[in-house]
């Protein structure tokens, strides 16, 4: 699952270093434009333990 189309992230080219360098400087600027509580609710229901297991259990209940 992507989840740059969510605003809450960039894609870098690989191995462009000036992308990467563009992509950090334009984080850093917009730092205060970032709803916390939004963000750290997005990463809970995305990535906390409960949410990969739930991930993983979804895949592997497709395979079998």
């Amino acid at each position: 699952k992507e989840h740059i189309n969510n605003g809450y992230g960039m894609l870098v080219e690989p191995g462009n270093e000036n992308d990467l360098l563009n992509s950090i400087q334009t984080a850093i600027n917009k730092i205060n434009s970032f709803d916390k509580n939004d963000l750290r609710q997005y990463a809970i229901d995305n990535f906390s333990y409960k949410a990969v297991a739930e991930s993983f259990d979804k895949i592997y209940k497709k395979v079998i």
